[in-house]
């Protein structure tokens, strides 16, 4: 059997990684007060208006890479 790894399927991890650092610098100039936390691993956390809800916050996600290799 052959042994399956990130890179083997197309996904360089230390080029991944240099690009979010990139990526991080980049949007640290548009950040708000709003901000809770900046890029992370892999979600934001944004706080909005408290008009209808106590300490609101929106939370943003997405999925790494390996949660769809194998179903």
């Amino acid at each position: 059997m052959k042994i399956l790894t990130y890179k083997k399927s197309g996904v360089d991890i230390k080029k991944l990684d240099t690009f979010k650092e990139k990526l991080k610098m980049i949007f640290r100039g548009s950040y708000s007060e709003e901000v809770i936390r900046g890029l992370g691993g892999f979600g934001g956390l944004f706080r909005f208006p408290q008009r209808k809800y106590r300490k609101p916050v929106l939370v943003s996600s997405s999925d790494g890479v390996g949660t769809k290799l194998k179903i």
